[in-house]
């Protein structure tokens, strides 16, 4: 980023600690009210429901760290922030979507036990038993393509018969790009990935000579908190926006309020 660009994003940071806020305010009394709705039927509204929560906490944790001149494990944050509203932007989109988020739960009781039983450690039969008939309902939901041919011929299945994530074949690159977020999964997601595996990519960046040595920045630049905060912002207002028009709670015009000032604002800083 220019120099000129990182003025700008010191002149916005103050707006952009004061949006994330109100967003997390106008999320925390959302989630504060009695929301009625059938948990047990509504794999959405449950899915919903408890991103959201992670959300708001979330958010939380980027704020206080860019406050704390803390700002660049922050950038870890929004990036687990973007993949969760990008996920449930997605699985609005088909109601099997949010069923195999939630039912994945016994694909991974089941990859546990037989870990447990193939090591010859005990488990317990009726947790067993559990296990087996939530797959007799849900297992189909998981097969893999070879899987579900075996089972189409009439073949015993694979060892290896469930899909790694409940959201495979996709990748979160080619959900982004179904949600048009392939901006924001570039601006981020990218970059945080290689963070988050120590690559030397990511980690020389912060690495600079000074007087024939080395000195290390741990600390964020002005430019990278201000598009922390602005991804956390955008994600967490994203999925009040699911929340509330899934669930019918009310609140759109407080949320549309808020993006429309949100733009408004920031216009022409060139934050994400």
């Amino acid at each position: 980023m220019s120099l000129d660009n990182e003025e700008k994003a010191v002149r916005a940071l103050p707006l952009l600690d004061s949006y994330a806020k109100e967003a997390t305010q106008l999320a925390e009394e959302l989630l504060a009210d009695k929301i009625h709705f059938d948990a047990d039927a509504d794999h959405f509204g449950f899915m919903a429901m408890c991103f959201l929560a992670e959300q708001v906490g979330y958010m939380e944790a980027v704020i206080k760290l860019v406050n704390l001149g803390l700002g660049k494990p922050s950038g870890l944050v929004a990036r687990s922030m973007l993949e969760g509203m990008a996920l449930l932007r997605w699985a609005r989109g088909r109601p099997e979507r949010s069923m195999r988020w939630r039912f994945q739960v016994w694909i991974k009781d089941y990859q546990t036990m037989t870990r447990k039983l193939a090591a010859g450690e005990p488990v317990d039969p009726q947790y067993k038993t559990r296990v087996e008939n939530a797959l007799k309902i849900h297992g189909d939901l998981f097969l893999t393509p070879k899987a579900k041919k075996r089972k189409a011929a009439g073949e015993s299945l694979p060892q290896n018969r469930y899909v790694r994530s409940w959201y495979a074949p996709n990748s979160l690159k080619r959900i982004c790009a179904q949600i048009s977020a392939t901006p924001l999964y570039e601006t981020i997601y990218q970059p945080e990935s290689e963070r988050t595996h120590w690559s030397v990519a990511s980690v020389a960046k912060s690495v600079n000579r000074h007087e024939g040595g080395f000195v290390y920045a741990s600390s964020a630049i002005s430019s990278d908190d201000a598009t922390f905060l602005a991804v956390g912002f955008q994600s967490l207002l994203e999925v009040l926006q699911d929340v509330d028009e899934h669930l019918e709670l009310g609140r759109d015009d407080d949320i549309s309020d808020l993006r429309n000032r949100y733009v408004s604002e920031l216009a022409g800083t060139q934050i994400p």
